[in-house]
């Protein structure tokens, strides 16, 4: 993945926010850059959840859907691997829906079969 920086056009820029899954119109990319290249000057790069947070208020929809509350990992060599997990639904900045679950992990985990 390219690091956004100072010197990162508007494709590139574009290109990353497209990647993310969000279509701004001209005018909301033209905010966009000009956010996006205050940040860049003052910290030399700007990280994906800062650019989710530019996007997120540009476009005037929700940063995601979902946030993580609480999250337990047991490791060890004598015991099996789990995850416990609980996630809410963020909606207008309120948090709904508790999703609650766990999972043994024996070797790679795939969490999207729990959201859909």
């Amino acid at each position: 993945m390219i690091i956004l920086g100072k010197h990162s056009g508007r494709h590139a820029l574009k290109d990353r926010v497209r990647k993310y899954g969000f279509e701004p119109d001209e005018q909301q990319m033209e905010q966009l850059y000009e956010v996006f290249k205050e940040t860049a000057d003052q910290q030399k790069v700007v990280s994906d959840d800062q650019l989710l947070q530019m996007v997120s208020q540009t476009m005037n929809i929700p940063a995601q859907d979902y946030e993580l509350i609480e999250l337990q990992v047991t490791a060890g060599s004598m015991t099996d691997r789990m995850a416990l997990f609980a996630f809410a639904q963020v909606q207008e900045n309120n948090l709904t829906l508790p999703l609650a679950g766990s999972s043994g992990c024996n070797h790679s985990c795939d969490w999207s079969e729990h959201f859909g």
